[in-house]
């Protein structure tokens, strides 16, 4: 509900009910309601929009995944609350659990070098920001998978960019940063970039 038809409501359960008032009426019509509202029976009528809104409603859609979720009580993760918590906790991404994903052998100290200042990045991102990067690593902002490769390339210039493999998943990280900074404000640039996560290798 927005803050406009918020504010309708609690002129209408306060002492400023009018039952002509059109906003109050456009907004029961919006929820299917077409009782004609009164000082006694606003209460009320508010009070089955809530039950039907956030009661009903979802009710309906829980009965009709029912029958498939019990069929998945077969699997560990599924068969209490507890396991299933446990899952959404070790698939939402955190700095050390992506970090942790990495899978690499750089040799040269240049790759070394790179590969620290992209474990710095990643550990400061937060929020949406680190499951966005998940998405721009893996093609999904939860983990699914159980390694990102990392190889490393010698480009530079403006030829030099990560590219990203979300088919293996597997990244390619350019070993000719000078500093953390630079590093940073390039994947930074490419994760704020609209088609950074399109597909443009065939």
């Amino acid at each position: 509900m927005s803050q406009d038809e918020s504010n309708v409501l609690e002129k209408a359960l306060g002492n400023d009910f009018d039952p002509k008032d059109e906003d109050l009426l456009d907004l029961l019509s919006y929820f299917k309601c077409y009782k004609s509202p009164t000082k006694t029976n606003i209460f009320n009528i508010v009070h089955e929009l809530a039950h039907q809104e956030l009661v009903q409603k979802p009710l309906y859609i829980v009965d009709c995944l029912a029958p498939i979720l019990n069929r998945m009580r077969v699997y560990t993760p599924f068969q209490t609350m507890g396991d299933l918590r446990k899952l959404y906790n070790e698939k939402k991404p955190t700095a050390k659990s992506v970090i942790n994903l990495l899978s690499t052998n750089p040799t040269p100290e240049a790759e070394q070098n790179s590969l620290e200042d992209f474990k710095r990045f990643v550990q400061s991102l937060n929020g949406s920001d680190l499951g966005d990067f998940l998405q721009f690593l893996t093609g999904s902002n939860i983990i699914l998978c159980k390694t990102i490769t990392v190889t490393f390339t010698t480009l530079e210039g403006k030829s030099r960019w990560p590219i990203v493999h979300t088919c293996g998943p597997s990244l390619e990280l350019p070993s000719t940063y000078q500093c953390y900074n630079e590093l940073a404000e390039e994947f930074t640039a490419l994760l704020n970039a609209k088609d950074s996560c399109s597909f443009n290798i065939i």
